[in-house]
């Protein structure tokens, strides 16, 4: 993730973005708006409510990343599978000098110009609690987004109730298994 992010504010950088600029439109929209979005609502109710450059991008992108990061997921798997993973690890946990060698790198990151810029974006939030998103407002969004309506939403608690579950228990609980379930 933190290597997306660096390349990110890299070429945002190249094209003309000053520093903080880059930091917002990668790192801060992620960690401050979406993942929290996605956390809350869910990637698919994510994947409605984005712009139509957003979902074009997400949906038209997704299968090159997919395609660009499988190669390092199968060798990390096949690497963590025969200990190879472990054995780098011990090796460099156990060298005499390690906690100088992991500073070292932990001060090289944390002062890096992305981070330091990071940091100085941090200071510049407000200190207030993010507003949650009710119930009924994802609902009234995602009757707005199918061009559903009432009946829908009537149809749709219909369906609910024939699969088992009570009344309002989410849009989304269709779609998950009994696990994912929300008790919201």
């Amino acid at each position: 993730m933190k290597s997306s992010a660096r390349t990110g504010i890299a070429r945002a950088k190249q094209n003309g973005h000053s520093p903080s600029e880059a930091f917002n439109e990668t790192v801060e929209e992620l960690t401050q708006s979406l993942i929290r979005l996605v956390d809350e609502n869910g990637m698919d109710w994510m994947y409605v409510n984005c712009s139509a450059t957003a979902q074009r991008g997400a949906l038209d992108w997704k299968p090159r990343f997919r395609d660009a990061v499988l190669p390092v997921f199968h060798e990390l798997y096949k690497r963590v599978k025969t200990g190879k993973e472990t054995e780098r690890v011990l090796t460099a946990c156990g060298q005499p000098n390690y906690k100088e060698l992991l500073n070292k790198e932990l001060s090289e990151l944390g002062n890096s110009e992305m981070w330091l810029t990071g940091k100085a974006v941090r200071a510049l939030r407000p200190k207030e609690k993010a507003a949650r998103i009710s119930r009924t407002d994802r609902l009234a969004a995602a009757l707005r987004s199918s061009g559903q309506g009432l009946r829908g939403r009537r149809r749709r608690r219909r369906l609910s109730c024939a699969a088992g579950q009570r009344p309002g228990q989410g849009l989304g609980s269709l779609h998950r298994t009994p696990w994912q379930h929300r008790t919201d």
